[in-house]
């Protein structure tokens, strides 16, 4: 959103302030055009191609949030060493059966978050859920869990998730028993 490389979910947050600098150019413009009689056309040219700019940008952002795929994949180009972007886009291949992709965009947010063995675990088993396909009987092979391990917050999260995700059926059958 601005110049400033702030992780994917704050972006926003450089909105407000934007409009202070906004302003500020807005009112020397003003000033410029008051001030000097030639700059008058100049500015007013200036002012529409960045109107103009703008307009196309908001288009072709608008065509990209309209479509997950593309929202998603947008974000994790643009943040490739972001965990969020890479699982958020990674939730959507599996989401779609992909579970290729799915698993390998999950390794590359293993490699950044610093993810422990079990959590990472749960992590591919939720993605073998969500995409329908059953679970190899290796994956959740009882891992030697400790306090750690327990304790991080990625494996709570994860855990919830696919408990839910084999409560709704969204497990196959055997997967949710391999699971349990």
């Amino acid at each position: 959103s601005t110049v400033i490389p702030l992780e994917i979910y704050f972006e926003h947050r450089n909105y407000l302030p934007a409009f202070g600098v906004l302003f500020a150019l807005v009112a020397a413009a003003n000033q410029l055009q008051v001030r000097w009689e030639p700059a008058r056309g100049w500015v007013t040219a200036l002012a529409l191609l960045f109107i103009g700019r703008n307009l196309l940008l908001l288009g072709s952002q608008a065509v990209i949030w309209s479509d997950n795929h593309l929202l998603h994949m947008e974000a994790a180009n643009y943040h490739p060493r972001s965990e969020r972007a890479l699982l958020a886009l990674a939730q959507v291949y599996a989401g779609d059966g992909n579970l290729d992709v799915a698993l390998e965009l999950a390794g590359r947010a293993d490699v950044i978050d610093g993810r422990d063995a079990a959590a990472s675990q749960v992590l591919s088993a939720t993605f073998y859920c969500m995409a329908a396909r059953p679970m190899p009987a290796d994956l959740l092979s009882a891992p030697v869990l400790t306090d750690e391990e327990i304790a991080d917050p990625h494996f709570g999260d994860h855990v919830y998730y696919i408990t839910r995700l084999a409560i709704s059926g969204r497990c196959p059958r055997e997967s949710g028993l391999l699971f349990a």
